[in-house]
């Protein structure tokens, strides 16, 4: 596997998530939008972070990279993008 395409697109991947589903919660006017902002933000510095890891050194993304991505399901998308759900499916 080439692991420099797989952080390219899990770069591009990141960015694009990021700015739908801040779009969708800021035009749905989601009350705690700035605060999920910011996790996102955070987020994305250490994505970068271990991606940087990553690049200096390529047998860290079996580690390092896997790690990142089951951390952000789980803390992130399980827990932290379910808070919002029960909002969005209010309707307008």
């Amino acid at each position: 596997m080439n692991f420099d395409i797989l952080a390219q697109r899990f770069r591009d991947y990141i960015a694009s998530h990021f700015l739908l589903e801040e779009d969708i919660l800021e035009a749905r006017a989601y009350p705690k939008y700035k605060e999920h902002a910011a996790i996102h933000q955070r987020l994305a510095r250490q994505a970068h972070y271990v991606l940087l890891q990553c690049q200096a050194d390529p047998t860290l993304y079996r580690t390092e990279f896997f790690k990142f991505l089951r951390y952000w399901w789980i803390h992130h998308v399980v827990h932290e993008d379910k808070k919002y759900r029960d909002f969005l499916l209010q309707g307008p």
